[in-house]
């Protein structure tokens, strides 16, 4: 089993149509929203290659701005898995606030 773990992005104005498309995909799933239109989506598959077709094939929905891997994990062992050098800097992408300009009145 391959699990990838993939930063997605909707196109604006089409959220509920892109979220739609994922969840009637049987190896998609949302696992987190920022609040601000981006997602983690993990998908299943049985090699790295269909993994691949399946990130590809979310890139080409017309309501998918960008579909990103992010993780990839290989195997049933999780004991001697170590995170990714990146997964705590797109943890603190995904969950950081952007600043706001002050506005003076």
């Amino acid at each position: 089993m391959v699990v990838t773990g993939l930063l997605v992005a909707p196109v604006e104005g089409c959220r509920e149509e892109a979220r739609t498309r994922l969840e009637a995909l049987s190896w998609a799933e949302i696992h987190y929203e920022d609040g601000e239109g981006r997602w983690v989506v993990t998908i299943e598959s049985e090699d790295t290659g269909e993994a691949i077709e399946r990130n590809k094939e979310l890139q080409e929905y017309p309501e998918i701005l960008m579909a990103e891997m992010a993780e990839h994990f290989v195997g049933e062992e999780t004991s001697s898995v170590k995170e990714p050098d990146g997964a705590e800097a797109l943890r603190a992408i995904m969950t950081s606030k952007r600043a706001k300009p002050e506005v003076e009145q």
